[in-house]
């Protein structure tokens, strides 16, 4: 019988594992605006009216809306860091092909590509820094998540600016080589695998149907306006498909078993409450995005870099809403304090693993004093090697009592 051989885990480096999803994070954010600022120069690349160029904007969007929610799925049935692999190294091929990309149909199919491998990008780093975390640590950790996710927004429109101007518009896309590279080197080597569950299953009906309901209804909008709305055969089609595919998905949601949209989660208020706020923040800022361009370039006759300028310091002090969360992290951690400094202040007596030693001053007995406090908080030596000096003289070392 072969003898068992225990495997010790590596302990993982919690500094690289932040640092390397962060870097994907960021990458996904950087595509939402660094191509913004660059649209007239592809409009006049690929011969493209003002209309269809948006499409750029568009065709990213939504694919990354669609794809989002399957990700858990995809993370249960194949892995979660074999998943992050391949959208990192999807999102950084997709990059290139937009790069190169020599007519509007083509730039368009790869910002496609581009979305669909992105998506998975923001719920798995967000899921790697939950985990590796623990609960009285995940603000802070959410609130560094939240940071990158507007860093990307915030440098996109200056830094593809600056490309624009200086090199191509082909470099905004170029740009996530490197930070891809770096990304999937360090995912490769620092993030452990999880377990794989070979009988996940998702609801195809569900997914499939709120799919085609987002692309109808995107295409519905972005057409109606060109088309003078129902007037056109086109759109009615648009309308009668969106309106039949969210028909099916909203029935197939309330009464499957296992929908691909749990609706138990909506009699939550909270989330229900944010799902609705972060709705209409992305109907207000994602519509800004392809408005902003035309009105500093062609309005108001901004340079490129200007207007990328321009378009950064709007997003900038979106920020500070993600600070909120490490804020709260700190602020419970003092008042949490506060209140153990305040029970040892009333029980005089208390244990001393309750209370963070590093606060206490030892006096010449032995029993540790919180500063500006009377009560005295009596201690075993035997617990603490840090107070065996205290007691060599009196109690025999560590073995006796203080």
């Amino acid at each position: 019988m072969a003898d068992a051989i225990a495997v010790t885990p590596q302990p993982i480096n919690r500094g690289a594992i932040v640092a390397c999803v962060i870097l994907a994070v960021i990458m996904q954010a950087l595509d939402t605006t660094i191509a913004n600022v660059a649209l007239p120069y592809m409009q006049g690349s690929v011969s493209a009216s003002s209309d269809q160029i948006n499409w750029v904007l568009t065709s990213y969007i939504v694919a990354a809306a669609i794809m989002t929610p399957p990700s858990g799925f995809l993370t249960n049935r194949f892995g979660r860091k074999r998943v992050l692999m391949v959208a990192v190294a999807g999102f950084v091929v997709a990059s290139v092909l937009c790069g190169i990309a020599q007519s509007l149909l083509q730039i368009v199919a790869f910002r496609l590509l581009q979305g669909f491998f992105g998506a998975a990008l923001v719920p798995l780093s967000q899921s790697i820094l939950i985990d590796i975390h623990t609960p009285e640590e995940r603000g802070s950790a959410m609130a560094l998540f939240g940071v990158s996710v507007m860093v990307g927004p915030v440098l996109g429109p200056v830094i593809g600016g600056w490309l624009t101007d200086h090199y191509s518009w082909r470099w905004v896309f170029y740009i996530n080589v490197p930070l891809g590279a770096l990304a999937f080197a360090g995912i490769s080597y620092f993030i452990r695998e999880t377990t794989i569950s070979a009988s996940a299953k998702l609801d195809w009906l569900g997914f499939g149907s709120l799919s085609i309901a987002i692309a109808a209804l995107q295409v519905f909008l972005d057409r109606g306006a060109q088309l003078d709305w129902f007037s056109s055969f086109e759109i009615l089609i648009e309308a009668v498909v969106c309106a039949s595919a969210f028909y099916v998905f909203l029935v197939h949601t309330l009464t499957a078993r296992n929908s691909f949209v749990d609706p138990k989660l909506f009699l939550d208020r909270n989330f229900a409450v944010a799902v609705l706020f972060i709705f209409i923040v992305g109907i207000t800022y994602l519509a800004s995005l392809a408005l902003m361009t035309p009105y500093l370039q062609t309005l108001m006759g901004y340079p490129v870099v200007t207007g990328g300028a321009c378009h950064g310091a709007a997003r900038f002090g979106d920020d500070g809403l993600h600070v909120s969360g490490w804020a709260h992290h700190r602020a419970s951690r003092y008042k949490g304090a506060a209140r153990d400094w305040a029970a040892a202040d009333r029980m005089g007596d208390v244990r001393h693993d309750r209370l963070d030693p590093e606060r206490l001053r030892v006096d010449d007995r032995g029993n540790r004093i919180h500063p500006g406090s009377r009560a005295r908080l009596s201690v075993r030596a035997a617990h603490d090697h840090r107070l065996c000096h205290a007691g060599a003289g009196t109690a025999g070392g560590c073995g006796g009592r203080v």
